[in-house]
């Protein structure tokens, strides 16, 4: 009866196994490394090109590209709100209010507004607007609110 050699016993220093063990470990352990070349887990097979399957590819890629490019480009809109606040308590904020909302770009939409009171009888101007990113700069709108506000009032 011969033994059945393991991994577990091929770790074991050959000078402790009998001769016939170190014969039958050497053996196995070739037979399992030519085992081991020949299994493809994968199945790639890097000689082999199917060109049915390219040309399957290549056209579902270029449908890909023709269906992205009609697609409509998403436009990125942001809502901004704007804190007015008067020189005095004499500026006339109706007046404030119209001359703001007279702002006219494009990618501008003007919202809502009300007045906040801020203390000793004075209120500031709260509006919001909606802008479209690529058309609209956000510094530049509040610049121009500050030169009407300065300029105008």
């Amino acid at each position: 009866m011969t033994p059945i050699i393991t991994k577990h016993i091929l770790t074991i220093p050959y000078p402790f196994l009998s001769f016939h063990q170190q014969r039958t470990a050497v053996a196995t352990s070739a037979a399992a490394e030519e085992e081991d070349d020949d299994i493809d887990l994968f199945g790639s097979d890097d000689e082999e090109v199917d060109e049915e399957a390219e040309r399957v590819k290549a056209q579902r890629l270029a449908e890909y590209a023709a269906k992205k490019a009609n697609k409509p480009k998403t436009i990125a809109k942001t809502t901004v709100s704007l804190d007015v606040k008067p020189w005095d308590d004499e500026t006339n904020m109706e007046e404030l209010t119209a001359a703001v909302k007279a702002i006219e770009m494009d990618g501008l939409i003007w919202g809502g507004s009300q007045l906040v009171p801020i203390g000793y009888g004075i209120k500031k101007l709260q509006i919001n607007c909606v802008v479209e990113d690529d058309k609209v700069s956000k510094m530049l709108l509040s610049k121009v609110v500050i030169i009407r506000h300065v300029f105008f009032f």
